[in-house]
């Protein structure tokens, strides 16, 4: 958690509610447990695999450019980048009064 506040810059109250967040709106224990090792930076990328010598190599699996941490898997990898702006699209579709830029 420290390092989610620290990276993020976030205070004590929203890190309490993020952290309830997986209780209230996935009902899937295995959302749950996945969205639980996102907030708690737990989340088995390549770049940990690699660390603890699971696999060979740290490199993103989609755009094997960066190292795939989960920073990198979320936000910076191309592929993320793509996926986001296509969810973005898809979402707004539904309300057409929203702001697409």
């Amino acid at each position: 958690m420290r390092k989610l506040k620290c990276e993020l810059k976030l205070t004590d109250e929203v890190l309490k509610k993020a952290n309830s967040l997986p209780h209230s709106v996935a009902f899937e224990p295995y959302v749950k447990a996945f969205q639980f090792k996102i907030l708690n930076y737990i989340l088995y990328t390549n770049s940990k695999l690699h660390k603890i010598r699971y696999i060979a190599d740290y490199i993103c699996f989609f755009c094997k450019r960066e190292s795939q941490t989960m920073q990198n898997f979320f936000y910076d990898c191309s592929y993320s980048i793509s996926f986001w702006k296509d969810f973005k699209f898809y979402y707004l579709s539904f309300d057409k009064t929203a702001d697409t830029s």
